[in-house]
This record gives C-alpha cells, structure tokens and sequence, in this order.
C-alpha cells in the first residue's frame, strides 16, 4: 500500500530519489475515492498499528514507519475522518464498534502501541545523542585520544557509527510519532478515549517525559554537533508535545492526570519548553496563552492532590505493580 497506492509526494524523504519509482496514476487516487478505503482503512491501519508490536524490533519500526506515512496522508482526506473518528467513539458506542470492527480494547491497544513507540523512540534518540556527545567530547581531547591504541579508536569508531545510523533513523520517526500525536488529538471526538482511565496517565507521564528529557538538568547531554545530520529536532519535538497538551486545556482530567504526574516538577519543565518554542516562533499565540492556562490550572490542582509517591514510600514491595513498578490500586490475586 505504502510503495503502490501512496502518492509519491506523500512518501518518506528517500522516496523521492528511489530509481524507477512508480509515478503517481490513477492507482494513487484509489486511497482517496475508494468507498471501502473510506469507511474500513484507517481503522484498520490503526489497529495494525498496534499489533505490529508482535513482529519483532525491527520490523515493528519499519511497518509502523510506514502506517504513520499512510495515516498522515489519509488524515488530510476529508472523506476519511469520520472514519478515524469511528475507532473513537466505539469505546462509549457498541454500535459504532461492530460497524467499523473495533471495540474499546481496539483503541487501548492502538493507544498503548502509540505510547509505547513515543516512549521508546525518544529514549533510543537520546541514549543515542548522549553516546556520541561522549564519543566527540572524546575524540576533541587530542591529549586523550592519542593516548588509545588503533584497535581502541578503530572500536570506539565503529560504536559511534553505530549509534550515528540508529540515532538518524529513531529520530526522524520520534518527531513523526509525536507528529501523531498532535493531529490525532487535534480531533474532538478522537481526544475523548485519551482520557480514559486505562490510558491518560500513560499519555500524561509519556508527554511530561519527552519534556523533562528536552528540557531538563541532563539536556546538555544532547548538545551534539551538527543535530540536523541526526534528524535530531528537538524544538520541532517541544513543539508537536505543546501543541498536543493544548488541545486538553479545558479537560479537567488532564490537569488531574498531569498534577498527580512526578515528570510535572512544579510545572517547571512545562515552562522552559514554552519559553524555548514561543521565543523560536514555533507556536501560536492561541497555543501559547492556552499553555499558560493550563500550567495555571494544573498548579492548582496540584495543591489539592495527595502526593501519592510520598505517601507510599515505604509501602511494602508486593503492593507494587511489578511490571510498571507504581501501587495497585485495584489488585486482583490471580
């Protein structure tokens, strides 16, 4: 679908100098006419999205590399958002689900793969940003590196490559999975089972992550040279995570979910980002005062909320989840 059906313009960056590529013809118009395509293909694509997480590492990445090219494509359609919105609304509407062939578990489970993808790529990222600081921090102390044998430049080398090509390519679809994020949220109706209680604090901590690792005491880290050899844009990346908190300024759940969230820091690295976008022109004004509020609101909320991890310190072990390592709240004895 992606190589045939795709526009060609619409395809990834190397697409477009790949030899004897297929030109665009009448068989790139079919995502967008087709009346089968509009109503089953992208709840289909978003619930592929989250079953790929089955088929191994890197194959995941590649298969959901292209779901994401496909969807933003589709997104732009107008004759396929109702159908995106269709996945949404089946967890408070069975009718809805048998229709379209998703259910509430449907859209957990796509939510999830998102979240899981976010948190991985951006971790993979700047891991990766981090080892190659090093390794030119290394490499610029003449001193240092004339004191290492060949064989130990010529390994630290081959490492540092390494790290370069899996930088480059978890960078460019971290922005694309935040990217995701955004415009999906954008949507009213696509918004709402963000806020269901088997995903919201997942979303929160995901997006207040991306910001206290951009942001925050060990940014400095990422502070490489040449970022843009790396696809490495980390206030496009402030930016998308901005843009999508936004889009929940006046849900009250959210402020909950982000006060009770640890990543929040007193709003602090909140703050900082907007700072550091607003001053680039990367937001709205609308986008900027709407963040404002929001960091208001969750300030207040955050004087009313029970600092759980305090409360909880010495709590014995096996009141823990021992997967996600927080309390269970609603246990069961299997």
């Amino acid at each position: 679908m992606y190589h045939i059906f795709l526009p060609v313009a619409e395809r990834g960056h190397e697409e477009l100098y790949t030899p004897l590529r297929p030109s665009d013809g009448a068989h790139t118009q079919l995502l967008a006419s087709h009346t089968t395509a509009q109503r089953f293909l992208a709840p289909a694509l978003l619930l592929l999205y989250g079953d790929v997480e089955k088929t191994g590492f890197y194959e995941k990445l590649s298969n959901r590399r292209n779901i994401m090219i496909i969807l933003k494509h589709l997104w732009t359609l107008p004759s396929h958002r109702p159908a995106f919105q269709g996945i949404a609304m089946a967890h408070d509407d069975s009718s809805v689900g048998e229709a379209s062939g998703v259910s509430n578990l449907s859209f957990v489970k796509f939510a999830n793969g998102l979240l899981n993808e976010t948190n991985a790529l951006v971790a993979t990222t700047l891991d990766k940003l981090s080892e190659i600081r090093k390794f030119q921090l290394l490499k610029g102390n003449n001193a240092e590196w004339a004191s290492m044998d060949e064989e130990q430049r010529k390994m630290m080398e081959e490492r540092n490559e390494s790290n370069e090509n899996e930088c480059k390519g978890s960078a460019g679809l971290c922005i694309e999975t935040l990217n995701m994020l955004n415009y999906l949220t954008s949507d009213p109706v696509i918004r709402q089972p963000f806020l269901l209680d088997e995903i919201l604090p997942r979303f929160t901590s995901c997006l207040l992550s991306v910001l206290n690792r951009l942001v925050g005491s060990k940014s400095l880290e990422l502070k490489v040279d040449n970022m843009d050899a790396y696809n490495f844009k980390p206030r496009t990346m402030l930016s998308e995570v901005i843009a999508a908190m936004t889009h929940f300024s006046t849900e009250e759940k959210f402020f909950t979910s982000v006060a009770q969230d640890s990543f929040f820091n007193n709003g602090v690295p909140l703050q900082k980002a907007l700072t550091t976008v607003s001053k680039h022109n990367m937001v709205t004004v609308e986008e900027r005062v709407a963040m404002e509020q929001l960091i208001e609101r969750v300030k207040v909320v955050r004087t009313q909320v029970i600092d759980i991890d305090e409360l909880v310190a010495d709590a014995p072990s096996d009141f823990f989840d021992p997967i996600l390592d927080k309390l269970m709240q609603d246990p069961v004895l299997l």
